[in-house]
This record gives structure tokens, sequence and C-alpha cells, in this order.
């Protein structure tokens, strides 16, 4: 396993993308680049331009910083980036913290403005394996949180006042909700907060749990976080390791689910309005939801295909992982359309994406915005950029290699603060 693990996360708004570098031995810190929005301005060696580094002023070794992020636009100009750092050390205990920087210079300078820490601070909570960020609100993962059991987990909710400070206002755990997965009062391995995502008044938290087939819980308010009687919530649950991965956004949401015990991974599309009335909220729970089911057919990446998921309001991508034809361990990523043509119904392959150069966490992490697609391959340190104009109406028996790479800079292989 590389250290460095560069690409262990990623997150691209407009041109920006961030990448998480959490090592092992090592303070993490994530780096920004921008990437070009037009595959014509990329250089013909591939290689894409040296970006910023940043770390925590207050890391330490093997603290976890870049283990997860997320970018969202504000303004032109203005953007947030929350920053996991899920072995944070507070007060000698292992609780996580969670770091949000702003910049409003379009990502040429980024100051740290809040350091968040979990309401309940237990060593090894997993505080911030997992997290997303709007304008107004942070999420924050902790689904090793025993408070209610071993690793039931937690979701920790933050809220920016006009002083522009961010406050915990929640947290949300497993049995403040009557639509349990697990019947009865054993919540354990439940891995709330294992994945989360938020867009405008919707918070989507994965449970995977171990003790049952996975779920997902949506949570919405727009009477702010911090008040329960003001949180209306609804249970999807799936099969396997349902609600791995999940993302929302566009009044849809993609929950990745990967296969175990020989059963193939899948992932489903789901469209938000089928869920929720602006009027009447979440539909009742014996309601039968339609739903998009996206398959494989590649025999190498079926065992943890919907490891990772990613959505934007035409495409959707899809991460996996197997055993190619020399037995070598690889991963792989694919590319669908769910509504680039008018009345389009069904989602439809696009292109089936694994670089000549891609190990075995090719599709750790993934990420689209607009015409670009992000993957992240920790295992070399790489991070692949694809173009949705590239790979409109290819041939889909063929893997696709990047148009753009990305790398730490040489001067980041060596310790530095």
């Amino acid at each position: 396993m590389n250290p460095r693990l560069f690409g262990c996360d990623i997150s691209i708004a407009n041109d920006i993308l961030i990448v998480g570098c959490p090592s092992v031995g090592n303070k993490g810190c994530i780096h920004t680049f921008k990437v070009p929005c037009n595959p014509s301005r990329v250089r013909n060696d591939r290689d894409g331009d040296s970006g910023q580094v940043i770390y925590p002023e207050n890391g330490h070794s093997d603290d976890g910083f870049g283990i997860s992020c997320k970018i969202t636009a504000v303004s032109s100009n203005e953007y947030y980036v929350i920053i996991g750092a899920h072995r944070k050390l507070n007060n000698g205990i292992a609780s996580g913290s969670a770091y949000i920087y702003k910049s409003t210079d379009y990502g040429n300078k980024w100051n740290l403005v809040a350091e968040l820490q979990p309401s309940a601070k237990s060593h090894n909570s997993m505080f911030g394996s997992s997290v997303d960020i709007n304008r107004n609100t942070a999420v924050v993962g902790s689904y090793a949180d025993n408070t209610e059991g071993w690793r039931t987990g937690s979701v920790n909710i933050f809220s920016k006042d006009t002083n522009d400070d961010w406050n915990l206002v929640n947290c949300i755990r497993p049995s403040y909700f009557t639509h349990r997965p697990v019947p009865n009062s054993n919540l354990s391995s439940l891995y709330f907060g294992f994945s989360v995502s938020i867009s405008d008044t919707f918070i989507a938290v994965g449970a995977p749990t171990d003790k049952a087939n996975g779920s997902v819980y949506l949570l919405h308010s727009d009477k702010g976080w911090d008040s329960i009687a003001n949180i209306d919530s609804y249970c999807l649950k799936g099969e396997n390791k349902f609600g791995f991965s999940v993302e929302t956004k566009h009044n849809k949401i993609i929950v990745g689910c990967p296969g175990e015990n020989g059963v193939p991974g899948k992932a489903f599309i789901y469209d938000m309005s089928s869920l929720f009335d602006i009027k009447s909220g979440f539909v009742p729970a014996s309601s039968t939801i339609p739903f998009e089911t996206i398959n494989t057919k590649s025999k190498s990446s079926k065992a943890l295909f919907g490891r990772s998921v990613a959505l934007n309001d035409k495409f959707a991508v899809v991460s996996g992982f197997g055993q190619s034809e020399n037995t070598n361990y690889v991963g792989s990523a694919f590319l669908y359309s769910h509504n680039v043509f008018s009345n389009q119904n069904n989602v439809d392959d696009v292109a089936c994406l694994r670089d000549s150069e891609a190990t075995e966490l090719f599709g750790h992490s993934v990420a689209i915005h607009n015409n670009i697609i992000v993957i992240g391959d920790p295992t070399a340190d790489k991070v692949h950029v694809y173009y949705t104009g590239n790979l409109i109406g290819s041939y889909l028996k063929k893997w696709h290699s990047s148009t753009l790479l990305f790398s730490p800079p040489a001067s980041v292989y060596i310790e530095l603060h």
C-alpha cells in the first residue's frame, strides 16, 4: 500500500480540484489544482500543473487529514472546502476533526475558518471519515461512534452563522428514527455515517451495516437542523452494502452497493420527486419507490462495483474493482447517462474507464462536475481526468485512458511540516 494515499478522496467544483492525501506515518494534507475545462488545453504529456498543498496548522503524524474532502462554490470567486481528519488527536484522544477552509479569490489562497469536533469525543469514532458541505451547512460522519452500540455511528451537523462561524447544531443518531433497518434495539455495526451527502435542504446518510442489508437515511428540513422536531426523514433499504457510497444532486440520489459473498455490486438512482413532496413531505414507508439499477458487465469490476459514486445533472460515474484476466487486481470506473437526451427515461452505458497505468485502487474515489470526470488512484499516487465530450459515442467494450494526470509535487514526497 502506498503510504501517501494521494487521491484517497477527491472533489471538484467548476475547475478547482481538491485531492486528499491522508498519508500513513506522516501528516496528512490536501492538494488543490486547476483543471482545464477544455481538453484541447491539456499538454501532450498528460501531466497536470503543480498545485498548492495545505497542511493543518495543528496536524500531526497519522492524523488522517485528507481522508475525506468536499468543495462547494458559493459564488464565482468564493469557495468552501471541508477536510476530514479521522485520527486527529484532541487532548490525547483520537476523536477526529474536520477543517473548513475558505477562498475568496477563486481558489488561489485558502484560509482556515473552523476546526470542527464531534459532540461526543470518543477514541477512534472515525469522526471526519465522511464529509460534505454547502454554503451554510456542513455534515461530518462518525460511523464508528459507539454511543448507542458498537460502531453504531452518528452524524454531526454544523451551521454557519452571520459572523461566518461554524457551530455544532445537532448530532443525529440511528435511535432517533422509528424506521431503522435493524428491527429491535440491536444497532451494533450499523456504520451510520459511513457516507454522507448534502444538497439544498436534504442530507443523505449511508449505513452499510454488517448485520443486515444496508440502508440510506434521507433527512429534510427547511427550518434549520437544530431541532429533531423540524427534521423529516425516510429510510431507503437495499441489499448487501447498500449505502457504502452516496451522493445527492440535481433532485436525484445515487447509492453504491458493493457486492459481497460472490454477489456482484450495483448502484441505484432515485428521483427525489418520487420520495418527497414539498407539501406533504416524504412518502409513506409502505410506498413502492421507482429506481434505476446500474450493473456492470465487466467481470473484472463486479466484486466491488459501487464502492464510489458521483452524479451531475446529466451523467453518473460508478467505480468497480476485481481480478483481471492476468490474475492481477485492478480498479475501474464507468460513465452512464441519465439525462443527456430529452425525455431520457433509462440509465444508459456511455464508457468504460481504466487507464493503462491504473492499479488496484483506481476508482477508490470518483467525482464529476460539468464535463470533467475525476478518478483517484491512491495506490499509484495519481488522479486521472476524463472529459465527457471525448467519451460520448465511444466503443463500449474498450477501456479508455485518461486525458490528464495529476501527481503530488516532488517536494511533497519529503515530510516538510
